[in-house]
């Protein structure tokens, strides 16, 4: 788990560390999880993203982000009931939203860019 979070550290230069599998990234926080099949938690106020390699997103501010996540994985939308994330194609083109409280298991890797409220 090292090796990944000083890839992520060093392709991010702005972010910083905040535990051993844990790092700042734009918009919330991204955490290194050690299986991809492990139960994702989302605080109340989040929209929380596993992607297919495990990594888990947690974002709470609003805003337009970029988004590196691959393969099939999992989203919890627990942000103010109706408030609605969006997901966008490369060219910035919505490919789907979610409406809040939802989750569900889409894929990852058409996902570019996430608004998530």
């Amino acid at each position: 788990m090292r090796g990944r979070i000083d890839s992520y550290l060093a392709a991010h230069p702005c972010e910083r560390q905040l535990a051993a599998d844990k790092a700042t990234m734009p918009g919330g926080t991204v955490t290194f999880a050690a299986s991809a099949t492990a139960a994702i938690s989302c605080s109340a106020g989040h929209l929380c993203i596993q992607d297919g390699n495990g990594k888990r997103y947690h974002y709470y501010y609003c805003g337009y982000y970029d988004f590196y996540g691959i393969g099939d994985g999992y989203f919890s939308d627990d942000q103010s009931s109706g408030t609605a994330a969006r997901f966008y194609h490369e060219n910035g083109t919505e490919r789907w939203s979610s409406r809040a409280p939802q989750s569900g298991t889409p894929s990852w890797t058409p996902v570019w860019h996430i608004r998530p409220c």
